[in-house]
């Protein structure tokens, strides 16, 4: 398969892994007009992510493993994703494996603006491979996605 870890977010809003070149067509056949990539310049050259996406890319590169970016980061990666859907575009969220990056600005984007409790993005993080072990990145994520939950969702 061209895309991994590839999952319906919203009406126009996809979560992939890392495209191939047969995977960017994909993404195009699909309608994806912009792609908001979490990944740095190291992890995949952005040379090629242009040379192989004939749309736009937003480059808002997050850190590897083991570092987790400020709330403010975040909300600020959602608000970019809410824009361009609200501009018409089809978006699709990517880091290298979809996991942790890519779980953690989605699952931040369905408390804001879908509602979500941290409980229920985490079932949807564990659907696409985070960790059930609450390892160091996860348990971060995972208490960074409570704060923006405590800001965003009413109890």
């Amino acid at each position: 398969m061209p895309l991994n870890n590839l999952g319906l977010v919203h009406a126009e809003l996809w979560r992939c892994a890392q495209p191939g070149p047969d995977g960017f067509a994909s993404l195009s056949g699909m309608r994806v007009t912009t792609i908001i990539k979490l990944n740095d310049n190291g992890e995949y050259p952005d040379n090629l992510e242009k040379a192989n996406f004939k749309g736009d890319v937003i480059y808002d590169p997050y850190q590897r493993l083991f570092t987790v970016p400020p709330k403010a980061k975040v909300v600020a990666t959602v608000q970019k994703i809410v824009e361009r859907l609200k501009s018409g575009a089809c978006v699709a969220v990517r880091c290298t494996h979809g996991i942790d990056r890519t779980g953690l600005v989605i699952g931040a984007f369905r408390i804001i603006e879908h509602r979500w409790t941290v409980t229920k993005v985490q079932e949807e993080r564990y659907l696409y491979g985070a960790s059930r072990l609450r390892d160091i990145p996860d348990h971060a994520i995972v208490e960074l996605l409570k704060t923006i939950e405590a800001d965003h969702v009413k109890k």
